[in-house]
Protein backbone atom coordinates (compact mmCIF):
# COMPACT_ATOMS: atom_id res chain seq x y z
CA UNK A 1 0.00 0.00 0.00
CA UNK A 2 1.40 3.39 -1.06
CA UNK A 3 1.29 6.27 1.39
CA UNK A 4 -0.04 9.59 0.14
CA UNK A 5 2.76 11.82 1.38
CA UNK A 6 2.76 15.48 0.42
CA UNK A 7 5.88 17.25 -0.80
CA UNK A 8 8.08 18.70 1.94
CA UNK A 9 6.99 22.29 2.58
CA UNK A 10 8.22 24.95 4.98
CA UNK A 11 8.81 28.70 5.13
CA UNK A 12 12.18 30.41 5.22
CA UNK A 13 13.14 33.17 7.65
CA UNK A 14 11.34 35.78 5.50
CA UNK A 15 8.15 33.70 5.44
CA UNK A 16 8.62 32.66 1.79
CA UNK A 17 7.26 29.17 1.08
CA UNK A 18 9.90 26.56 0.28
CA UNK A 19 9.24 23.27 -1.53
CA UNK A 20 11.43 20.21 -1.94
CA UNK A 21 10.40 19.33 -5.52
CA UNK A 22 10.68 15.80 -6.89
CA UNK A 23 12.43 15.66 -10.31
CA UNK A 24 10.15 14.50 -13.13
CA UNK A 25 12.70 12.72 -15.34
CA UNK A 26 10.34 11.32 -17.95
CA UNK A 27 8.14 14.36 -18.48
CA UNK A 28 7.64 18.07 -18.95
CA UNK A 29 4.95 20.51 -17.85
CA UNK A 30 2.75 22.33 -20.37
CA UNK A 31 0.94 25.42 -19.08
CA UNK A 32 -2.17 26.25 -21.13
CA UNK A 33 -2.55 29.89 -20.04
CA UNK A 34 -0.49 32.80 -18.75
CA UNK A 35 -1.97 32.19 -15.28
CA UNK A 36 -0.91 28.53 -15.32
CA UNK A 37 2.58 29.55 -16.47
CA UNK A 38 2.79 32.02 -13.57
CA UNK A 39 1.58 29.37 -11.10
CA UNK A 40 4.25 26.95 -12.30
CA UNK A 41 6.95 29.63 -12.02
CA UNK A 42 5.89 30.39 -8.42
CA UNK A 43 6.09 26.68 -7.59
CA UNK A 44 9.51 26.39 -9.24
CA UNK A 45 10.80 29.47 -7.43
CA UNK A 46 9.53 28.04 -4.14
CA UNK A 47 11.52 24.92 -5.05
CA UNK A 48 14.74 26.91 -5.50
CA UNK A 49 14.89 26.25 -9.24
CA UNK A 50 16.48 28.74 -11.70
CA UNK A 51 16.45 29.27 -15.46
CA UNK A 52 19.43 27.40 -16.95
CA UNK A 53 20.50 30.16 -19.40
CA UNK A 54 20.27 33.18 -17.11
CA UNK A 55 20.33 31.74 -13.55
CA UNK A 56 17.38 34.05 -12.86
CA UNK A 57 14.50 33.12 -10.61
CA UNK A 58 11.55 31.60 -12.48
CA UNK A 59 9.27 34.58 -11.81
CA UNK A 60 11.83 37.03 -13.23
CA UNK A 61 11.26 35.91 -16.83
CA UNK A 62 8.03 35.56 -18.79
CA UNK A 63 8.42 33.21 -21.75
CA UNK A 64 4.70 32.57 -22.14
CA UNK A 65 4.25 35.18 -24.93
CA UNK A 66 6.97 33.52 -27.03
CA UNK A 67 5.34 30.07 -27.46
CA UNK A 68 2.03 30.43 -25.60
CA UNK A 69 0.14 27.09 -25.56
CA UNK A 70 3.06 25.36 -27.28
CA UNK A 71 5.29 26.03 -24.24
CA UNK A 72 6.64 23.03 -22.34
CA UNK A 73 8.83 23.44 -19.27
CA UNK A 74 11.34 20.84 -18.11
CA UNK A 75 10.87 19.48 -14.60
CA UNK A 76 13.81 17.16 -14.06
CA UNK A 77 16.33 19.66 -12.59
CA UNK A 78 19.32 17.59 -13.79
CA UNK A 79 22.11 19.29 -11.87
CA UNK A 80 22.79 20.29 -8.30
CA UNK A 81 22.07 23.83 -9.51
CA UNK A 82 18.39 22.85 -9.91
CA UNK A 83 17.99 24.51 -13.29
CA UNK A 84 15.33 24.18 -15.97
CA UNK A 85 14.53 25.29 -19.49
CA UNK A 86 11.67 25.24 -21.97
CA UNK A 87 10.86 24.29 -25.53
CA UNK A 88 8.11 23.55 -28.01
CA UNK A 89 5.70 20.72 -27.35
CA UNK A 90 6.68 18.86 -30.52
CA UNK A 91 10.35 18.77 -29.45
CA UNK A 92 9.45 16.97 -26.22
CA UNK A 93 6.98 14.71 -28.03
CA UNK A 94 9.88 13.72 -30.29
CA UNK A 95 11.87 12.87 -27.18
CA UNK A 96 8.94 10.70 -26.00
CA UNK A 97 8.47 12.83 -22.89
CA UNK A 98 5.18 12.62 -21.03
CA UNK A 99 3.46 16.01 -21.15
CA UNK A 100 1.70 16.98 -17.93
CA UNK A 101 -0.67 19.86 -17.32
CA UNK A 102 0.18 22.22 -14.45
CA UNK A 103 -2.56 20.56 -12.39
CA UNK A 104 -1.15 17.09 -13.09
CA UNK A 105 2.29 18.36 -12.04
CA UNK A 106 0.88 19.75 -8.78
CA UNK A 107 -0.73 16.34 -8.13
CA UNK A 108 2.54 14.56 -9.01
CA UNK A 109 4.34 16.79 -6.49
CA UNK A 110 1.57 16.18 -3.92
CA UNK A 111 1.28 19.90 -3.20
CA UNK A 112 -1.94 20.34 -1.25
CA UNK A 113 -4.34 23.21 -2.08
CA UNK A 114 -3.57 25.06 1.17
CA UNK A 115 0.13 25.08 0.22
CA UNK A 116 -0.71 26.52 -3.23
CA UNK A 117 -2.75 29.23 -1.50
CA UNK A 118 0.16 29.99 0.82
CA UNK A 119 2.55 30.26 -2.14
CA UNK A 120 0.14 32.52 -4.02
CA UNK A 121 -0.43 34.78 -0.98
CA UNK A 122 3.31 35.20 -0.50
CA UNK A 123 3.93 36.14 -4.14
CA UNK A 124 0.95 38.53 -4.31
CA UNK A 125 2.19 40.30 -1.18
CA UNK A 126 5.93 40.27 -1.89
CA UNK A 127 6.21 40.15 -5.70
CA UNK A 128 2.96 41.47 -7.19
CA UNK A 129 4.68 42.85 -10.30
CA UNK A 130 6.69 39.74 -11.12
CA UNK A 131 7.54 39.22 -14.78
CA UNK A 132 5.96 35.75 -14.95
CA UNK A 133 2.51 37.12 -14.18
CA UNK A 134 2.34 38.73 -17.61
CA UNK A 135 1.11 41.97 -16.08
CA UNK A 136 4.21 43.92 -17.07
CA UNK A 137 4.56 45.76 -20.35
CA UNK A 138 6.69 43.34 -22.36
CA UNK A 139 7.61 46.03 -24.87
CA UNK A 140 9.92 47.58 -22.26
CA UNK A 141 11.98 44.38 -21.99
CA UNK A 142 14.47 42.94 -24.45
CA UNK A 143 13.43 39.28 -24.74
CA UNK A 144 16.05 38.16 -27.22
CA UNK A 145 16.29 34.73 -28.79
CA UNK A 146 19.79 34.32 -27.30
CA UNK A 147 18.21 34.20 -23.86
CA UNK A 148 15.05 32.42 -24.91
CA UNK A 149 16.69 29.90 -27.29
Amino acid sequence: MTKNIEVKFWKDESGKPVLNLIPLWEGVVRPQTQDEYDQLMKIYESGGVKWIMTRKKPTEINLWPKLKGDTCITANFPSEDKDFTYGRKRFFEGENKKILSVNEYIIFQKILPDKIKSINRWFEKNAPYRESSGHLDLQTYDLTDSVLH
